[in-house]
């Protein structure tokens, strides 16, 4: 018997805004390779499990695009910033497993891009297809797959066909039941 779910991600454009962490590339510049260093703050920043010296906003630059859409990509697979109309979308619809953080976006000439915030995946659950009856959030990272990867809900995707939000890559994987993918498909929203 087959088995669905939904990998949710940005589409990596590359026409799309993207931004990185200022404190990033401050800990790259500066050859920061210990393990309290903001060099490794981009998927702690993805998985809501922040550091505690890490201050609030998080201040991001513009480094590549051209397009301001939904989302402003960090060009790292499953890390990107969602736009308040998303984010209020969300949460007025009880959307589960995911938490946003408080950002500024500036172009590199220090003009601040509003109407952004984080997304952070907090939502965990040990495989990557629940079983029917389990209980599992909207958003979830899969621990079999060592935390990475989005997976969303039908919920997910159903909200964003209903209002129309194209910024994401929605692709719907099969897998049998020895756990291999059979089939995808990308998901037209």
């Amino acid at each position: 018997m087959e088995k669905k779910y939904y990998d949710f991600d940005s589409p990596r454009f590359l026409v799309t805004l993207a931004a990185t962490p200022d404190i990033f590339e401050k800990a790259i510049d500066e050859g920061d390779f210990s393990a309290d260093s903001f060099r490794h703050i981009i998927p702690k920043l993805m998985s809501g499990t922040y550091p505690d010296n890490l201050t609030f906003p998080v201040e991001f630059t513009v480094f590549d695009g051209k397009k301001l859409k939904d989302i402003i990509e960090m060009r790292w697979v499953y890390a990107f910033l969602i736009s308040t109309r998303i984010k209020e979308l969300f949460e007025e619809n009880g959307i589960t497993g995911w938490k946003p953080y408080e950002v500024v976006v500036k172009k590199k000439n220090g003009e601040i891009i509003p109407g952004y915030h984080g997304f952070s995946v907090t939502g965990r659950y040990p495989d990557l297809v629940p079983a029917p009856e389990a209980v599992v959030p909207d958003f979830y990272h899969p621990e079999c797959c060592k935390g990475y990867g989005i997976i969303c809900s039908q919920r997910v995707v159903d909200l964003l066909r209903e209002y129309k939000i194209r910024d994401f890559d929605i692709t719907s994987r099969f897998i049998n039941e020895q756990g291999e993918e059979i089939r995808s498909e990308r998901v037209k929203i």
